[in-house]
C-alpha cells in the first residue's frame, strides 16, 4: 500500500514514463503468451475430440451390417425430416 502511495505521490518524469510503459509491455506480453498457450490447448482438445469422434456407418465392412444403428440412423432421418416438414 505504502508503494501504491509513493507512486502517486511520485511526479511524472519522462523516464518514469518509460519505465510505466516498459512494464506495462512486459505484462502485455506475458498476458498475450498465456492466452496464446490457452488457445493453443483448446484447440489441440476439440482437434483430439474430432479425431476419436466417428460416424460407425462409414467404417463398417463391406456386407457388415449393424441393425441398431441402421435403425437409430432411420429414426433420426424420420425426425429431421418431420421437423423439416413442419417448418
Amino acid at each position: 500500500m505504502e508503494e501504491m502511495k509513493a507512486a502517486v505521490e511520485e511526479p511524472e518524469t519522462v523516464a518514469s514514463l518509460q519505465e510505466q510503459l516498459k512494464v506495462l509491455d512486459k505484462q502485455h506480453v506475458a498476458d498475450l503468451e498465456r492466452l496464446y498457450a490457452l488457445e493453443a490447448e483448446e484447440y489441440l482438445d476439440e482437434a483430439y475430440d474430432r479425431y476419436l469422434s466417428k460416424d460407425e456407418l462409414l467404417y463398417l465392412n463391406k456386407g457388415e451390417n449393424n441393425p441398431e444403428l441402421k435403425e437409430s440412423y432411420e429414426t433420426l432421418k424420420v425426425s429431421i425430416l418431420l421437423t423439416l416438414s413442419s417448418i
